[in-house]
């Protein structure tokens, strides 16, 4: 989990932790709704075990969120 992360800066910008890259991309946040815009994100190989393609399309996807147990 620590090498897939997401931070939501107060800015408008996300930040993300993709395995072994990093991404950014502007976000709307309204009430339980949730957007990325384009997400632009460094290329490098990463461990044939990555997530890396499968957590950056779930996050081109995303709509809205949750929190639980303030995560």
């Amino acid at each position: 989990p620590e090498r897939y992360t997401l931070t939501l800066g107060d800015d408008g910008r996300a930040s993300f932790g993709l395995d072994c890259n990093r991404g950014t991309a502007n976000y709307t946040l309204d009430g339980a709704s949730l957007g990325f815009g384009p997400i632009a994100s460094t290329r490098a190989m990463c461990p044939p075990d990555s997530l890396y393609d499968r957590y950056l399309g779930a996050l081109e996807q995303v709509g809205s969120y949750r929190l639980e147990d303030d995560r």
